[in-house]
């Protein structure tokens, strides 16, 4: 049976003035989103994320139980692929901390150009308490969005009295900072121990790339990086509990919702300004005391009148700034992948640095910390007749 000219006009016309099951199907899109605004603003400084109710939730609220009940894991993969490496012992590790790659994405320098070949940063851990993050733009539009929405729920009460918009907009934002606050977060995000040794660290996204991050980290100072760029998460015995219960509620919720009979352009504003905080969040670029790092920029080194515009050139600038941290060996590592590609001079240069601080380092090094320097005493005494009647006298830091 067709409908006439007249039927199907009124049917579009009131879909436009009263849509129907159109805010229950947003419901189920867009997890992915909802995770990662949730990584970006959990973890501090108050108990309570700030991320709003928005399209995604019962989706995401799927996709949170398979992930816990797999991996165990909340936080998602950092979508910023990069290496860490200890420049003083010069080996290098992927990272896998959504923090670290993230401050990598959105690091900014004054002078930085993308014509330059290589830029290289230098900054030092700050010994204020690290893992607390400040507050930032991000934070503060989250808060502003959560009570935008609820007082927006609240005119149908005005005009005629109806609840239910309030309602569904007051139990979703309840469940959504629920969710987004439980302990889990915190204890992936900045899954690593405290910084107990002197150590320089490089943060880049490895041959090609021309980002490199120079991490002073004094001892004391901020989080161990090593271990913050491959964490070992242990999952909390209340977290598979509370992931299943608000799963459940947010099905619930998408039951109610799809009842919606009048308002539901009130629903779909306050679901749409909810998700465009979280694209916000995600999309936003951040500065690293927001991300609980709390670092100081001491030098920038990048081609210039005195710096040829060439990756060689950026690397022994730096050496020559900082030296004594086995920097440009270090970073020929990861830029010239089997040192193919230097020039015979550089590669007499790369030779010279070698000899220089093979002699700089003996054995076994005095200043290491006692526990590693006994780890050392006793492998050398396996398998090698090392003399170790030097070493009785060395200064132990």
């Amino acid at each position: 049976m067709s409908l006439s000219p007249n039927s199907w006009q009124s049917a579009i016309k009131g879909q436009w003035q009263e849509p129907h099951d159109i805010f229950s199907l947003l419901l189920i899109i867009g997890g992915d989103i909802i995770q990662k605004a949730i990584a970006q603003l959990a973890g501090g400084p108050y108990p309570v994320t700030p991320v709003a109710f928005s399209f995604g939730w019962v989706s995401y609220s799927i996709l949170a139980v398979m992930s816990v009940l797999g991996d165990g894991t909340l936080m998602p993969p950092p979508d910023t692929p990069c290496v860490l490496i200890d420049v003083r012992k010069g080996y290098s590790r992927r990272n896998h901390s959504w923090v670290l790659g993230r401050i990598l994405r959105d690091w900014h320098e004054d002078g930085e150009k993308l014509t330059h070949s290589l830029e290289i940063s230098f900054c030092s851990a700050s010994i204020q308490e690290a893992g607390i993050p400040h507050p930032d733009i991000v934070w503060f539009f989250a808060v502003a969005v959560i009570i935008s929405q609820l007082v927006v729920s609240i005119i149908p009460i005005f005009i005629d009295g109806t609840w239910t918009i309030f309602i569904l907009t007051f139990s979703g934002t309840l469940l959504a900072l629920g969710q987004a606050s439980l302990p889990q977060w915190k204890l992936e995000k900045w899954s690593c121990r405290q910084n107990t040794s002197d150590r320089v660290v490089c943060l880049t996204q490895g041959n090609g790339s021309r980002r490199v991050i120079i991490i002073d980290c004094k001892k004391n100072a901020g989080l161990d990086l090593g271990d913050l760029a491959s964490p070992r998460t242990r999952k909390l015995t209340s977290t598979l509990p509370w992931t299943v219960f608000f799963c459940i509620c947010w099905l619930c919720h998408l039951l109610t919702a799809t009842g919606i009979q009048t308002y539901a352009w009130y629903m779909l504003f306050i679901g749409g300004i909810g998700t465009v905080q979280n694209v916000f969040a995600v999309g936003a670029k951040r500065e690293p005391p927001a991300f609980g790092l709390h670092l100081h920029k001491e030098a920038f080194i990048c081609p210039n009148d005195n710096v040829a515009n060439k990756v060689m050139a950026v690397i022994q600038e730096a050496e020559k700034r900082k030296p004594g941290l086995r920097l440009g060996l270090s970073l020929v590592d990861i830029f010239f992948p089997g040192r193919g590609g230097l020039h015979p001079s550089e590669k007499q240069w790369v030779r010279v640095q070698e000899e220089k601080y093979a002699e700089l380092d003996p054995p076994l090094t005095p200043s290491l910390n006692p526990t590693e320097l006994g780890w050392r005493r006793r492998e050398l005494e396996k398998y090698t007749k090392f003399d170790l009647l030097g070493l009785q006298g060395a200064t132990i830091v």
